[in-house]
């Protein structure tokens, strides 16, 4: 069995529910929060080798809509692609770098692949962050970071 038959064969939500649960968490926002701002590679590692980033997002996600909880999970979601694509921390906004772009890009598209509505305010929290202009070699420490609820203030306010 090759390593994506092993990560994506069978009822993988079953799967990773298991390894939650094995883990002492019942839900996917419950593991989430244990680890703020922890990149989601990070955290599939943490549960097994036969778990996907993906699969830990998405999972997120479904939880947040049968909550009614998109924007936290939006929120929860930021921080973790900064660190992925930044692990050095803010270059400035996404114009003219690379890595940056790329967490803008992977964000606001997952973003709207989940929840297609939201797209837009994705787009205006990046938006707002870099207007908030967030030190060079700031990393957020989790969805309650003050760069983070501010800019979700601006760009996404509570409904």
């Amino acid at each position: 069995m090759d390593k994506g038959d092993r990560i994506w064969g069978g009822d993988w939500r079953a799967k990773l529910l298991s390894h939650l649960q094995q883990a002492g968490f019942d839900t996917v926002t419950d593991f989430l929060a244990q680890f703020p701002a922890e990149p989601y590679v990070e955290l599939a590692e943490r549960l097994g080798a036969d778990v996907a980033a993906l699969q830990l997002e998405w999972m997120q996600f479904e939880e947040a809509r049968c909550r009614g909880g998109i924007r936290f999970a939006a929120m929860d979601s930021l921080p973790r692609e900064l660190r992925y694509h930044l692990p050095g921390g803010w270059r400035g906004g996404t114009k003219g770098d690379f890595d940056t772009s790329g967490a803008y890009a992977d964000w606001v598209v997952r973003l709207g692949q989940q929840a297609p509505d939201v797209e837009p305010k994705a787009k205006a929290v990046w938006a707002a962050l870099e207007e908030l202009r967030p030190p060079l070699g700031w990393l957020p420490t989790g969805p309650n970071d003050s760069f983070i609820v501010d800019a979700f203030l601006r760009g996404w306010p509570e409904e």
